[in-house]
């Protein structure tokens, strides 16, 4: 654990009471399915998504240490999720498995690689995706699926 993150740890147990490292136990003995990604809100139930898998790998990515194996399955994880998109929406992410594109889950997930240490040419499609998509207004327009002027 760095020092940034054992000062982030004891910072949210002070002001919330919540154990940061009890939390990243559970999400990954618990929501964590290998080589699918994590549960969809409800642990247990099976249900994959993306949009959980891209937030939970971030926060445990940004709370903690991972391991480079560790790193390297989350990354095969979300590329998976991509690589099922038809080939005109290289780059996007969907929902939930099989799921709509979704501006949204392509942003977490853009995030989630970054913060694995994935390269530029990895996360770059997402990112290109997410800018072409973006209104005129500088946002995306829910559920994130076409730019539309304002």
């Amino acid at each position: 654990m760095t020092v940034r993150t054992s000062l982030v740890a004891t910072v949210i147990k002070r002001l919330t009471g919540a154990n940061l490292e009890a939390a990243r136990e559970f999400l990954l003995r618990d929501c964590f399915l290998p080589g699918k990604g994590f549960s969809s809100q409800y642990a247990g139930q099976g249900t994959v998504s993306c949009t959980t898998s891209a937030i939970c790998i971030y926060a445990l990515s940004d709370t903690g240490h991972l391991t480079q194996r560790q790193k390297r399955g989350f990354t095969r994880v979300l590329l998976a999720f991509r690589a099922a998109m038809p080939v005109e929406e290289a780059g996007a992410f969907p929902r939930t498995t099989g799921g709509e594109l979704s501006a949204w889950t392509t942003g977490q997930a853009a995030l989630a690689l970054l913060s694995l240490g994935a390269s530029w040419d990895l996360t770059r499609p997402s990112v290109e995706w997410l800018i072409e998509r973006q209104a005129t207004n500088g946002g995306w327009n829910f559920p994130g699926t076409t730019a539309m002027s304002d």
